[in-house]
């Protein structure tokens, strides 16, 4: 997952006057992986006349804002973190439907405020995260979209790390979402203070950026480095005055765990087309990739859930099944370890064939993964015996909700978990636009892995391929870093149940005053590897000036709290870990979506910003017009004119049939940004079937013409 920060800053859409960007600066400090970013605005109104200016932020869904001020006039303006119960009656902020920007894996926020003719503003925020190894590399990600060439614009990377910096590139400014070959950046400048500290400064002059783009700069500049992890596999240190402990936790050179891989796919009518033929390509690329000591199962979600094997299927029905489907079921065998496959040549070579043939249906969901629990289950309980047993991994994919049999999600979550008695990881990829993200992140947080979208893009059989790669090297079980209790306290999440190749674990704790002197050892760590248990002291020592363990010590402890309301709690529960993190995210000005920001302006006024999802765009395909069918009883009385009368809620509309393609105004739908146009310009295919799905997108225009909001994407 790449993290990413976006920004958009410009004068706001309507008759006030433009407000111009002076500068933009953004300032990473990356200081033993947690980066804190500040971002800081100067926009200038040079009219005569009273301007608007709008500072809009998109920033990594993994990070907080800890920090938001505007300064104007001569005073600061420095907004405040509150509990969301307490700020009900204010106005809330709701700019960034402005703004048809998407980038993955990010929210955003967006403040605006008055600019007096010939006046200035500076708007300054900071944000912080803990950027995760993923394949071995950190990664930061720079999205920047001002909408305008900036005479000052300055992105500023310092990364300072425990050990020898081995790798650091910096990516060519590319377009957003774009995730291409990677190719060094020309204009970005590294200096060297020693191998573990370097600076990366990217700062295009106005012509470089014209070069780029003549309206100004739009997408991402992405840093990527790696560390030497060959001299200390757990990095132990102590700063703040010997207050806050924290551990990186990073091994690669061990021999990788054989696994049991359990692929339980949606193949519903739902990802019929373009999804189902990704899927199967990633799939071709993934089975190939397996080593021949692994095994796989194979589920396939339909109207009744499928088992696969070489020799026989195995096949289970909801109660609703139909008559056809019963005489179907007569051909299932047993669920037998016969399911649980080896991954041979022969075997992967029939599994692809099976998965290019099979057949579409429902969604039945709890089905499916309750079959891949029985799998997961049968193969632990065939290899406990051995020596070095497969670690079975469970992967979930689906784009739509469940349409039969249990249908509410927060049940179906309940009911894996109960049933998951041996802990198996279940790694949940949302498909698509229509997928319930919320389902599957609850899903994977109750079931000890991890979740992500999958974006309908052109690149989406790499995202599929990608992240099987990144679970695909099991090399340890049952990962426990314990501090001693006499010595640490308030330790934040300690055991894990696996660790995968290229991936990093930490952990941090608060150290108790008496035992300051004498943190030679302070803990234990305990892990699983294919050669058995091995016990370690925690006995090195490194101490650094500064507050990034007090910082990251904050961040993952209200990471952790947040996830856990994220899981299926009792209500008593619930309401103690939200008093604890309320207390913890005012106290530490932590913007959480229990915790928004106050943000006072210069007028006066009081407004509420709150976290905002950024979600990707509907899949919208324009049609001919003739297939829209609430539409062919006027059209088939006057095709030939210029122009046909149409009534909708009794009022009348005329539809132009060969009209200009101007367009009329701004206009949102859906919390999408797009522009008025003719509705024969923007003809949808969500508006085939029922006039009320296109009631959301009707616009006026001028001589009572029929018209559309087209998004800016389809437009």
């Amino acid at each position: 997952m790449w993290w990413t920060v976006c920004l958009l800053l410009a004068g706001v859409w309507g008759s006030q006057a433009d407000v111009e960007i002076k500068s933009l600066h953004m300032t990473t400090d990356i200081l033993h992986r947690y980066a804190s970013t500040a971002v800081s605005s100067r926009m200038v109104n040079p009219d005569d006349q009273m301007g608007e200016a709008s500072f809009v932020v998109t920033y990594p869904d993994s990070a907080f804002i800890t920090k938001f001020v505007i300064e104007a006039n001569g005073k600061v303006y420095e907004a405040k973190i509150k509990n969301k119960e307490d700020v009900k009656d204010l106005d809330k902020e709701n700019r960034n439907e402005d703004f048809p920007i998407f980038v993955r894996d990010c929210h955003q926020i967006a403040v605006s405020t008055k600019v007096e003719a010939h006046g200035e503003v500076r708007f300054l925020m900071d944000y912080e995260e803990l950027l995760p190894r993923n394949s071995g590399d950190y990664s930061n990600v720079v999205t920047v979209n001002p909408g305008q060439i900036v005479e000052d614009l300055n992105l500023t990377v310092n990364i300072e790390e425990t050990s020898a910096i081995t790798t650091l590139e910096v990516q060519e400014f590319q377009d957003f979402n774009v995730e291409g070959k990677f190719k060094q950046s020309k204009l970005a400048k590294i200096t060297e203070k020693n191998p573990s500290r370097k600076t990366i400064v990217w700062a295009p002059s106005p012509e470089q950026q014209r070069t780029i783009n003549p309206k100004g700069v739009r997408g991402q500049l992405t840093v990527r480095y790696s560390l030497d992890q060959n001299l200390e596999h757990l990095q132990q240190y102590v700063i703040d005055n010997l207050n806050f402990v924290a551990n990186f936790f990073t091994i690669d050179d061990l021999p990788s765990m054989r696994k049991h891989i359990i692929f339980v796919l949606d193949y519903s009518y739902s990802m019929e087309g373009q999804k189902l033929d990704e899927l199967k390509k990633a799939m071709d690329i993934i089975l190939s990739d397996l080593n021949s000591n692994d095994y796989f199962s194979i589920v396939l979600i339909q109207s009744i859930i499928e088992a696969w094997s070489p020799g026989a299927l195995y096949r289970i029905r909801p109660e609703s099944i139909d008559d056809y489907d019963r005489e179907h079921m007569l051909k299932s065998k047993r669920l037998t370890p016969e399911f649980l496959v080896k991954a041979s040549p022969a075997n992967v070579a029939q599994a692809r064939k099976y998965l290019q043939e099979a057949d579409l249906g429902a969604t039945y969901l709890i089905g499916g993964l309750k079959i891949g629990l029985k799998l997961a289950n049968m193969g632990a309980e065939k290899w406990k015996v051995e020596s070095n047993p497969p670690v079975s991994l469970i992967v979930f994919l689906s784009d739509r909700e469940q349409s039969i049999g249990e249908i509410n999600s927060d049940a179906i979550v309940d009911r894996v978990k109960a049933l998951n008695i041996m802990k198996h990881p279940i790694f949940s990829l949302a498909f698509g636009y229509y997928a319930d993200y919320e389902f599957f992140k609850k899903l994977s947080l109750s079931n000890y892995g991890s979740s992500r979208v999958i974006f309908e893009a052109a690149n989406t059989t790499d995202q599929l391929v990608k992240f099987y790669r990144s679970v695909a090297s099991p090399l340890l079980t049952n990962i426990s870093i314990s501090y001693f209790p006499t010595k640490v306290k308030n330790m934040t999440r300690s055991k894990f149940p696996l660790y995968l190749k290229g991936s990093e674990i930490v952990v941090a704790g608060k150290v108790k005053r008496d035992a300051v002197a004498d943190l030679q050892t302070i803990g234990e760590l305990s892990v699983t590897s294919t050669k058995g248990i091995h016990n370690y002291s925690l006995s090195d020592k490194k101490k650094f000036d500064g507050n990034s363990v007090t910082k990251l010590f904050e961040y993952l402890w209200i990471t952790q709290m947040l996830n856990e309301l994220e899981s299926l709690l009792e209500f008593q529960d619930r309401q103690k870990i939200k008093e604890s993190l309320l207390k913890m995210a005012i106290e530490c000005t932590f913007f959480t979506t229990y915790t928004p920001l106050v943000v006072e302006k210069p007028d006066g006024s009081k407004s509420v910003v709150e976290v905002t999802p950024l979600k990707q765009a509907p899949p919208l395909e324009k049609v001919e017009l003739m297939r829209i069918k609430w539409l062919q009883p006027y059209l088939t009385k006057g095709f030939s004119s210029a122009q046909v009368d149409v009534m909708i809620k009794d009022k009348k509309y005329n539809l132009s049939l060969h009209p200009t393609n101007d367009t009329f105004e701004i206009c949102k739908v859906n919390r999408m940004a797009g522009e008025c146009r003719h509705f024969q310009r923007c003809v949808l295919e969500i508006f085939q079937d029922d006039i009320s799905d296109f009631l959301p997108y009707k616009c006026d225009i001028e001589g009572n013409f029929l018209g559309v909001c087209c998004p800016f994407h389809v437009s």
